[in-house]
C-alpha cells in the first residue's frame, strides 16, 4: 500500500487544535484572505479594457464605454485600478494582522496548557519526566511549532490566491488556462516531497532533544568535569549531535533547492506555452493574452511559495506531535485536585504503617510516625534509604502504596491533601530561587509587608546580608540567586518558608551549605520561635543533633530510635 505523504492522523489533530484555538478569529482570516484574492482579480480585469484602449484596435472599447473620450476612459480606469488595489492593500494588512494573532494564539495556548498541565500533575508522574525532553518542547519544538503554522498559513493563503486566479484565468481562456493550471497541480504535487520532508523533521526534532540533553548534562557536570580535565567529553557528545542536526538540515535544503530548480524551468516552459498556444493556435485576443500571461507570472511565485511551504510544513509538523505527546504525559499523569479552602484540624501528624517502594526496593515500608505540635525530629540514615521519600508522603506529594498519613486524626484523603500543602514549608538542599528581588524571591505568594520579611531574615540570619546589599530588599539575586553564596541562597528560602507560618517544616538537606556553628545558630532560632511550627529534618550531620526532641535512622524502610 503506498504511503500517504504526511502523517494524517497528526495532521487531522494539528487542525482541530488549530481551529479550536482560531475560533471566528480563522472564518474570518479565511474571508479575508478571499476577499484580497478577488479584489486583485477585480484589478486584473480592468487591465483589459485599459489595454485595449492603449493598443487602439477597432472595438476594443466595450458597449457600456460607448462613447467616452479615450483619454477620460483611460483615466478612469486606472482611477479604478488604483482604488482596487488600494483596498487590497488595506485588506491585505488587516489579513496579516489576523493571521498574526492565530499564530500567536495558538502556540501561547499549547505552551500555557502544557505550562497548567506541569504545574497541577501529580509529583508521582512528574518525576519520571525527563527535563530534557520537556525543556525541549517547551522552547525549541514550540518555535518549530509556530514555523509550522505559519508556513500553513502560507499554505492557505497561496492556494486560496492561485484558486481564484487561477479560476479567473479558466473563465478568460478555457482551453489554455485550465490544460497549464492542471500541469501546474501536478508538476506541484510530484516534486513536493512531504514524506520525505516529514521523516527529517522528525529527525531533526530527535537531534534537537540529543543537544538539550548533552547541554543538560554539561550544565550539571561541568564543575566536577573541570575538575578532572575531562569537559572534553562533553564537547564531543555536543559537536556530535550539531553534526546530526547539520547534515539533516542540508539534506532537507537540497531537497528543496532541487524542486526550485524543477519548478522554475517548469514555470517558464508553461508561460512560453501560454504565448505560443494563445497567439498561433487559439487565436486568443492580444489584451486577453497578456492579462493571462500576466496572471501566470503573479501565480508561478505564490505557486512556488506553496510548494516550498507544503515542504517546510511537513518538516516543521512533527513539532506538533512532541507538544502533544508531552500533553498526553500530562493528562496520564493526572490533575491533582486543588486545594479547596478548609481547616486543618489540630493535633498530631501521623503516618501509620506508610509503605512506598520504588526502583529497586527502595523507599519506606511500614513507617509508623507521630509528630507532636512543635517538636523537632531528625532523620539520618544511609543515601537511597528512603528519606527524601518519607518527606514526600508528609507533604503529600506521593501517595502510599498501603497506610495513610492523618492530621489531627483526619486522613489526608485527594482533597484534603492539597489544603494541607498549605500548612507544610519544604526547603531542599538546592532551593529555586527567581531571577528577581530579595523581596519577590522570600514573599512569594504570601501576602506579606516589609516588616514581616525583615522580621524572617533575621529569624534565619539573613537580616545582615540583605542590609549589605546594594538596593536591599530590591537586589535582583540573579538567576537561581547566582550573587550569594550556597548558604546565603538557603538562609533565603528558609526565610521564605518561615513566611508561611507553616505547621509543619520539612528541611532535607537544607542547611549542609552553612558551617557547622551558624547551622547551629539557625536551628536555635528555629526553636525559640513563638508557635513553632514541628520540624522534621533529614541530615548527615551529628555534630547539631543534641538540639531536636528525637532522633531516628530510617534503615531498610523503617523508623529506629537513636539515643
Amino acid at each position: 500500500m503506498k504511503r500517504l505523504p504526511v502523517d494524517t492522523a497528526l495532521l487531522a489533530a494539528f487542525l482541530r487544535a488549530l481551529a479550536h484555538s482560531a475560533r471566528g478569529r480563522g472564518a474570518l482570516s479565511i474571508a479575508v484572505i478571499v476577499a484580497g484574492a478577488l479584489v486583485e482579480s477585480v484589478g486584473l480585469v480592468l487591465l483589459i479594457p485599459v489595454l485595449q484602449v492603449l493598443t487602439e484596435r477597432e472595438g476594443v472599447v466595450p458597449a457600456w464605454f460607448a462613447g467616452w473620450n479615450p483619454d477620460h476612459l483611460l483615466l478612469f480606469l486606472l482611477g479604478s485600478f488604483l482604488l482596487a488595489m488600494t483596498l487590497r492593500g488595506f485588506i491585505l494588512y488587516a489579513r496579516d494582522r489576523l493571521l498574526w494573532r492565530v499564530e500567536d494564539d495558538f502556540v501561547d495556548a499549547q505552551r500555557e496548557r502544557l505550562m497548567r498541565g506541569l504545574a497541577s500533575a501529580r509529583w508521582a508522574s512528574l518525576a519520571s519526566l525527563r527535563h530534557a525532553e520537556v525543556q525541549n518542547v517547551l522552547s525549541s519544538e514550540m518555535v518549530r511549532l509556530a514555523m509550522a503554522v505559519r508556513f500553513f498559513v502560507q499554505i492557505a493563503v497561496g492556494a486560496l490566491l492561485v484558486l481564484v486566479q487561477g479560476g479567473l484565468a479558466v473563465y478568460m481562456a478555457p482551453a489554455l488556462a485550465g490544460t497549464l493550471l492542471v500541469a501546474v497541480a501536478l508538476a506541484a504535487i510530484a516534486f513536493s516531497g512531504l514524506e520525505r520532508a516529514g521523516a527529517l523533521g522528525h529527525d531533526f526534532a530527535r537531534a534537537g532533544l540529543n543537544q538539550m540533553q548533552v547541554i543538560g548534562n554539561l550544565l550539571s557536570g561541568l564543575k566536577a568535569a573541570l575538575a578532572q580535565n575531562l569537559q572534553q567529553r562533553f564537547v564531543r557528545e555536543f559537536r556530535q549531535t550539531l553534526h546530526e542536526a547539520r547534515e539533516n538540515r542540508r539534506r532537507f535544503t537540497e531537497r528543496q533547492a532541487r524542486t526550485r530548480l524543477v519548478f522554475a524551468i517548469g514555470s517558464a516552459a508553461c508561460a512560453c506555452v501560454v504565448v505560443a498556444g494563445g497567439a498561433l493556435v487559439l487565436q486568443v485576443p492580444t489584451p486577453v493574452l497578456i492579462l493571462l500571461v500576466l496572471i501566470f507570472a503573479r501565480l508561478a511565485g505564490p505557486v512556488a511559495s506553496l510548494q516550498q511551504a507544503l515542504q517546510q510544513f511537513a518538516y516543521s509538523l512533527p513539532a506538533y506531535a512532541a507538544v502533544a505527546a508531552l500533553d498526553a504525559q500530562m493528562e496520564q499523569a493526572g490533575a491533582a485536585i486543588p486545594g479547596v479552602p478548609q481547616p486543618i484540624a489540630p493535633g498530631p501528624i501521623e503516618l501509620r504503617a506508610v509503605r512506598l517502594l520504588h526502583g529497586a526496593g527502595a523507599g519506606v515500608a511500614g513507617v509508623d510516625l507521630v509528630i507532636a505540635p512543635g517538636e523537632r525530629i531528625a532523620i539520618s540514615g544511609a543515601s537511597g534509604s528512603g528519606k527524601t521519600t518519607l518527606l514526600d508522603v508528609l507533604a503529600g506529594l506521593m501517595v502510599p502504596d498501603a497506610g495513610g498519613v492523618l492530621v489531627g486524626g483526619v486522613a489526608l484523603d485527594a482533597v484534603a491533601t492539597p489544603a494541607w500543602r498549605e500548612h507544610v514549608a519544604y526547603v531542599v538542599q538546592e532551593p529555586y530561587l527567581f531571577r528577581d528581588s530579595v523581596r519577590a524571591n522570600v514573599a512569594g505568594d504570601t501576602p506579606c509587608d516589609d516588616d514581616a520579611i525583615w522580621t524572617a531574615l533575621e529569624q534565619v540570619g539573613a537580616h545582615a546580608l540583605v542590609r549589605r546589599l546594594e538596593r536591599g530588599l530590591d537586589t535582583v539575586i540573579g538567576e537561581r540567586g547566582a550573587i550569594l553564596s550556597g548558604g546565603e541562597r538557603q538562609r533565603l528560602a528558609l526565610a521564605r518558608a518561615l513566611l508561611r507560618r507553616p505547621r509543619l517544616l520539612m528541611l532535607d538537606e537544607a542547611t549542609n551549605a552553612l558551617d557547622l556553628p551558624s547551622e547551629r545558630r539557625l536551628l536555635q532560632q528555629l526553636a525559640a520561635l513563638d508557635a513553632r511550627p514541628a520540624l522534621v529534618m533529614v541530615t548527615h550531620r551529628r555534630e547539631n543533633l543534641d538540639l531536636f526532641d528525637r532522633i531516628l535512622e530510617l534503615r531498610e524502610g523503617r523508623l529506629h530510635p537513636v539515643s
